[in-house]
């Protein structure tokens, strides 16, 4: 018997990928756009090279949270049990 809804249609790695994805969407974003980067000339157009400078910061931040050694000997490295073929 099936789990039903969504679940019939992708994998368990599929469903935890969308939920990253969601969680790690505009983490830090600073309130003003891409344009508004480039024109202004912020840090984060400079660093990124004027592309796609918030989508970058993004996923950079994301990585840096969940590659970062937790507190209290833990970690929160969500990826660590990926085999490589996942992780990619």
């Amino acid at each position: 018997m099936g789990r039903g809804g969504i679940a019939d249609v992708f994998e368990k790695i599929d469903e935890y990928s969308m939920l990253l994805a969601a969680v790690a969407h505009d983490v830090g974003h600073p309130g003003m756009n891409n344009i508004y980067q480039v024109k202004a000339k912020t840090d984060l157009a400079i660093t990124y090279n004027d592309t796609s400078c918030l989508e970058n910061m993004h996923a950079a931040r994301t990585f840096k949270i969940i590659l970062k050694p937790g507190t209290q000997g833990g970690n929160v490295n969500v990826f660590e049990s990926l085999t490589p073929d996942q992780f990619n």
